[in-house]
């Protein structure tokens, strides 16, 4: 027999759905992109199986009334770009249940989800991903100490990772950030955000504005290569830092 292998859009829009009852064998299904857009009314989610899973882009996108997600199996996902993005009720996600292993784009997985509290806890493994551009931007309710995170040369874009995630506290971890080229805004507006920052590899950075501002890091500023570096307006605007060396900038 022929296996289910999309969910592609099926109950998008659907604006006045409130409950699944549950879903048949979706053992087999490769996409659930876009499957629950904008169901603006729906407030729970039973047990789905997504072990097949690859793309899980826009699946709870603007699902306003949802309060939480269950766990997924994502260890075959590789699209987590605005999964649950503007989910406002959103409270709860499994973070550390997840594997995030082969995932290559998270851009803005978890905008603007305002009232979620959920924090990973575990190391985050991000080797293959690419690009982490608001995946948690706005997340003013998620607080804590950021844990480690595994990445790669791979990794180009920062740009508003943590923007505004207000009660995220420090050290931050050092993780590599050899290959990105957009850092800004990264960790703005995270007021309780402490600590010295770590020596990140700069290197291939040309948009570093705005990345600390109004952070409470402190001390001495690494000696970051900014050589590449085109913009670095606001970078360090109203933070607590006591020194700053002699870095080459472009000429």
């Amino acid at each position: 027999t022929n296996a289910l292998t999309s969910l592609q859009s099926v109950f998008g829009y659907c604006t006045n759905l409130q409950t699944i009852n549950g879903f048949a064998d979706t053992s087999s299904v490769t996409t659930t992109a876009y499957m629950f857009q904008n169901c603006t009314s729906l407030k729970t989610i039973p047990p789905i199986d997504t072990s097949s899973n690859q793309n899980f882009g826009f699946m709870f996108a603007a699902c306003s009334s949802l309060t939480s997600i269950p766990p997924l199996n994502t260890s075959s996902g590789t699209n987590f770009g605005s999964f649950a993005s503007v989910c406002s009720e959103l409270i709860t996600f499994s973070f550390d249940t997840c594997d995030f292993s082969k995932v290559t784009s998270m851009t803005g997985g978890w905008i603007n989800c305002k009232k979620m509290t959920s924090i990973p806890t575990v190391p985050l493994e991000l080797s293959l991903c690419t690009n982490l551009q608001g995946t948690w931007q706005n997340c003013n309710k998620m607080a804590g100490v950021w844990p480690a995170m595994t990445t790669t040369s791979v990794l180009t874009t920062l740009s508003s990772t943590w923007n505004a995630c207000k009660k995220l506290t420090g050290p931050f971890p050092f993780f590599d950030t050899s290959g990105v080229t957009t850092m800004n805004q990264t960790w703005r507006d995270c007021n309780l955000l402490d600590g010295a920052i770590p020596a990140f590899d700069t290197s291939l950075v040309a948009d570093a504005s705005y990345a600390w501002a109004n952070t409470l890091v402190s001390g001495a500023f690494p000696a970051l290569d900014l050589g590449e570096c085109l913009n670095v307006s606001n970078m360090l605007a109203s933070t607590n830092i006591t020194n700053f060396p002699s870095i080459d900038m472009p000429k």
